[in-house]
């Protein structure tokens, strides 16, 4: 069960792909200083064992999804230096 996923700062591209919803036990997702493009995939939203999501220097665009709200692990979120649009969803001020 993969618990780490970090890749940052390669030349990754492409998008996010919804189905990373599978794998279950992730933990950290750290794919910052890539070239990711696309919005968040709203199904890390599903993913409650989330801690860290780190997306920072990339090409995302879209807003933050409210699923997010979801990670009720969740203790870090950088999103920084992307082109994301719009407001911080509600949902993020209920993590703890």
């Amino acid at each position: 069960n993969l618990v780490n996923l970090r890749a940052g700062a390669n030349t990754l591209s492409g998008i996010i792909p919804p189905e990373i919803r599978g794998c279950k036990s992730l933990e950290i997702l750290g794919l910052a200083q890539n070239k990711i493009e696309g919005e968040i995939p709203t199904s890390l939203g599903e993913m409650r064992n989330l801690t860290s999501l780190v997306l920072w220097q990339n090409s995302l665009t879209g807003s933050i999804p409210s699923e997010l709200g979801n990670c009720s692990n969740l203790k870090m979120l950088a999103l920084y230096d992307n082109t994301l649009i719009g407001s911080i969803p509600a949902e993020l001020g209920k993590l703890r």
